[in-house]
C-alpha cells in the first residue's frame, strides 16, 4: 500500500506491506508527490507518480465567498496552517533546503514572526486549546521528539525522551491537558503524555496509523490504521484504554475530525479508480452519508466548521486541479471558493468564528516518476 505523508516535515509517498509491517518512505525531497495521481504497474510491484515542483503560501478566503488573500510569500514553502483559539493568528511551519522552523502570521495579514529559527527541522506545530502554548516535534535531538513551547517564543521542553521517532500528528486534549502523538516506539502506534511533561501511556501499539482526532468530551479519540482485512478503516478508542473499534463498514477510509456536536467524524472513502468523496461516518454505527462524491473526481482534506453547519474540502473537478469549496449541510449545496489557474488549494483551517477559511496553495509543474515499491519492501537480510 503506498500513502502520501509529511512527518518528515514534507510531502513524500511511503509505502507499507497491506498485512501490516514498517513504513518505507519512498521520495525525499521538497517536492510534491501527489498520492491522487498515483498509477500501479500491473503485477503490483511499482507505482508511477506526478511530482511537482512548486512553492506553497498560505492564503485566507471568506466562507461565504469573495477575493482570496495572500498572507505569506518569498522563497519558503508555507506548510499546514491552524488558526489560533482566539482568531487573530496563522501558525505554519516553513520549509526551504531542507529545514523546517516554525511562524506566525496575522489572520488578516501582515509581517510573519519566526518562533523558530534554527539549522533543526521544528514542524507540525499545534496550538493548545487556550492558545498559551504551542506543541510540534524536532530533530534537534537527532531524531523528531516533542516539545512544547510558549505562544509568544522562547525554551522548547522535550516531553519525551528515548531514540524512537515521533512522526506527528499532533493533538492536544480539548482541555489541554494531554497531547496525542504518532511514533515508531512499540512497533508504532498511539501515544498520551501529559502537557506538562509525565509518562508516556499507550494507547494502541505495534500499527502505523494517522489521522489522529480527539472528541469534543476529550474521552475518545479516533486514528486511520490497516485493519485485519488489509483495508484501511477509521477505528475509534477510548482515551482511558481499551480495545479500538472500526467506524462505518465501508473500507478504504481516512478519518478527518471530529463533528462538533461529537456525533459523526467527517472522512475520506477511496474508491476504485483512485478516486475519493467526503462522507460523515456516524459515532452510533448508523449508515455513512456520502457528503460530496462527484464522478470521476477526487475529493479530500475536509474540515468542519466550528458550528458544525458546514464543510470546507478540496476537489479536483475542475480540469483536474484542487480547488476549494464549502458545502452547506442543511442545503447540500456547495460553493466554489477559489478559481486560481495557477494553483492548487491544500489543509484549509477555519477561524474560531466560522468566516475564514486559511488554505495552502502549491503553485508549479508536475513532472513523471516511477519507485519500486516491491524492492523498497523487501526484507533486508541479515548480516
Amino acid at each position: 500500500m503506498v500513502f502520501q505523508s509529511q512527518r518528515g516535515g514534507q510531502p513524500d509517498l511511503w509505502a507499507i506491506p497491506a498485512t501490516g509491517g514498517t513504513a518505507v518512505r519512498l521520495t525525499n525531497d521538497r517536492n510534491d508527490e501527489r498520492l491522487s495521481d498515483r498509477v500501479w504497474s500491473s503485477d503490483g510491484s511499482r507505482v508511477a507518480f506526478t511530482s511537482f515542483t512548486n512553492r506553497s503560501h498560505l492564503w485566507q478566503v471568506s466562507a461565504s465567498g469573495g477575493t482570496p488573500i495572500q498572507l505569506t510569500e518569498g522563497p519558503y514553502d508555507e506548510l499546514a496552517p491552524h488558526v489560533s483559539p482566539d482568531g487573530t493568528e496563522v501558525l505554519f511551519h516553513t520549509w526551504m533546503n531542507g529545514i523546517s522552523n516554525v511562524g506566525l502570521v496575522p489572520l488578516g495579514g501582515g509581517e510573519v514572526r519566526q518562533l523558530t529559527n534554527l539549522p533543526s527541522n521544528e514542524t507540525w506545530p499545534m496550538w493548545s486549546p487556550d492558545g498559551s502554548h504551542i506543541a510540534l516535534t524536532s530533530n534537534r535531538a537527532a531524531n523528531y521528539q516533542l516539545y512544547v513551547m510558549p505562544a509568544t517564543g522562547g525554551e522548547m521542553v522535550r516531553l519525551n525522551n528515548d531514540s524512537s521517532e515521533t512522526y506527528g500528528g499532533l493533538q492536544w486534549s480539548p482541555d489541554g491537558s494531554t497531547i496525542a502523538f504518532q511514533g515508531e516506539r512499540e512497533g508504532g502506534g498511539l501515544f498520551l503524555v501529559p502537557a506538562e511533561g509525565g509518562p508516556i501511556r499507550t494507547l494502541v501499539s505495534g500499527i502505523s496509523l494517522s489521522d489522529v482526532a480527539w472528541s469534543p468530551t476529550g474521552t475518545e479519540l479516533t486514528y486511520s490504521s490497516i485493519g485485519e482485512d488489509g483495508n484501511y478503516h477509521v477505528f475509534i478508542i477510548p482515551a482511558a484504554g481499551g480495545p479500538s473499534r472500526i467506524l462505518g463498514a465501508e473500507t478504504y477510509m481516512w478519518g478527518q475530525g471530529w463533528s462538533p456536536d461529537g456525533n459523526s467524524i467527517l472522512g475520506i472513502r477511496f474508491e476504485t479508480g483512485n478516486l475519493a468523496g467526503i462522507v460523515s461516518i456516524p459515532i452510533d454505527g448508523s449508515p455513512v452519508r456520502v457528503l460530496a462524491d462527484d464522478p470521476g473526481s477526487w475529493e479530500s482534506v475536509a474540515a468542519y466548521s466550528p458550528d458544525g453547519s458546514r464543510v470546507a474540502y478540496v476537489t479536483d473537478k475542475h480540469e483536474g486541479r484542487r480547488e476549494l469549496y464549502v458545502l452547506d449541510l442543511s442545503s447540500g449545496v456547495p460553493l466554489r471558493l477559489t478559481t486560481t489557474p495557477a494553483g492548487e488549494e491544500w489543509a484549509p483551517a477555519w477561524s474560531p468564528d466560522g468566516s475564514t477559511i486559511v488554505y495552502q496553495m502549491d503553485e508549479g509543474d508536475g513532472d513523471a516518476f516511477v519507485a519500486d515499491v516491491t524492492t523498497l519492501l523487501a526484507p533486508t537480510p541479515p548480516e
